[in-house]
């Protein structure tokens, strides 16, 4: 006797994943093209040619592999910043004294 086991729609979640993960993307891909737009004082006709631009840079940085440098960064960030917080932190509410 062979048991088996069968878990809901695969076709149907994995539909749902990789449309939900296609409209987070369109939208970073979006925002930053608005983001770059503004940063750089272009006119709004030329905001789908900037974020085509910041799209395939995006593209290019994610194959060249930057999320291991990134994170990197992010753990630099981590080990100065936050001791340098909490110092601020507790000086506010320990002494309450500011120059």
């Amino acid at each position: 006797m062979v048991l088996t086991v069968v878990f809901g729609f695969p076709f149907l979640a994995m539909s749902i994943l990789i449309l939900a993960t296609y409209t987070s993307n369109i939208m970073n891909i979006y925002s930053s093209g608005l983001a770059f737009n503004n940063l750089l004082n272009r006119g709004d006709k030329n905001r789908s040619k900037t974020t085509l631009i910041v799209g395939l840079f995006g593209i290019l940085l994610a194959a060249l592999g930057v999320l291991s440098h990134f994170m990197s960064f992010i753990s630099l960030l981590i080990i100065t910043i936050t001791p340098i917080a909490g110092v601020m932190i507790s000086d506010y509410f320990i002494s309450k004294t500011f120059v």
